[in-house]
């Protein structure tokens, strides 16, 4: 479905997507997003086992629920979800699968930028905004970053900040 559902609250594509979605009769809906909303319509979608996340009071639409708070990281509450079905993952790791591509570009711009891979930390110091949220509260002081930075400079490490936002700019410089 558009993302613009939800987003834009287009309640007229949300109801036919319910009708099509109840049409097939699910047993089981894990509710993934933590928005009060997303609970509420697998409701009208007629699922009767509904498990999602309850962030402050928001997953009344569930039937279960994992209380979701800023403590552990997300893959962690995802899991919790599993494991209220039952699921017992064998081991909790995660994995970064980069591309032939990608790990030939990162080969290139650290080469061209002098940069040394094992003595080198990527900091994203962006986040916290995301389609039709901006979690100010979740992004941390820019004046924390640089002691960060500064504090790993001394020690060696050189800087890499990473970006994707229109507005990020991507420049290598020596920290001081």
């Amino acid at each position: 479905f558009p993302d613009e559902t939800f987003l834009r609250k287009r309640v007229d594509i949300a109801l036919g997507l319910a009708r099509r979605i109840a049409a097939q009769h699910y047993d089981l809906m894990f509710v993934l997003d933590k928005h009060w909303s997303l609970g509420v319509f697998g409701r009208l979608c007629g699922v009767p086992v509904r498990i999602g996340f309850d962030r402050e009071g928001e997953g009344f639409g569930n039937t279960h629920t994992i209380s979701y708070g800023p403590v552990k990281h997300e893959s962690q509450y995802y899991l919790d979800l599993a494991y209220l079905v039952g699921a017992r993952p064998a081991k909790h790791q995660m994995e970064l699968a980069l591309s032939k591509a990608d790990l030939q570009f990162a080969a290139s711009f650290f080469k061209k930028n002098s940069l040394l891979p094992r003595k080198t930390i990527g900091i994203a110091p962006g986040g916290a905004k995301n389609p039709g949220q901006d979690m100010v509260i979740r992004r941390w002081l820019v004046e924390r970053f640089a002691e960060v930075g500064q504090v790993l400079a001394k020690k060696g490490w050189q800087i890499l900040l990473l970006g994707k936002a229109p507005g990020d700019t991507f420049t290598v410089q020596p920290m001081k």
